[in-house]
């Protein structure tokens, strides 16, 4: 009895966090209009160092943003622990499978072609950063 209901329990936390990641990727296109503006921000600072710490900074930031949950912190480290719990649970392997199947699903959803295919003002924002990043060298 206990072992369903933590299933279940489980089968719902993977399914708030799979709805969590979609939420938060739909939003990457609104966030892209602040990494313009954090670009264009750092080519207004004249020290060629300190540009380029601040190239560095807003791609940190950027890049934190796509796989960093504001209110529940890294995907990657929710993934982690709702796998290991999965891997302890006192129930059948076929069921161990199918959570792990939802999980990876919703992990899926956090790839790089899947991030930056479905925020195509993202991508277009970060290339500009990228690009920026890559004129600095130039002499």
């Amino acid at each position: 009895m206990t072992s369903t209901i933590e299933t279940n329990a489980l089968s719902q936390q993977i399914e708030e966090l799979s709805k969590r990641i979609e939420a938060h990727t739909s939003n990457l296109n609104k966030e892209a209009v602040w990494l313009f503006i954090a670009t264009l921000g750092v080519w207004g600072v004249t020290e060629k160092f300190l540009q380029f710490i601040a190239v560095l900074t807003t791609l940190i930031i950027f890049i934190s943003r796509v796989v960093v949950d504001p209110n529940q912190g890294s995907f990657y480290k929710q993934i982690k622990i709702i796998k290991k719990t999965i891997k302890n649970l006192d129930i059948s392997d076929e069921i161990k499978k199918t959570l792990e199947l939802k999980l990876d699903s919703a992990k899926s959803n956090l790839g790089i072609m899947s991030i930056f295919g479905k925020n195509q003002i993202y991508t277009i924002a970060f290339a500009f950063l990228i690009s920026s990043f890559a004129a600095w060298f130039k002499p």
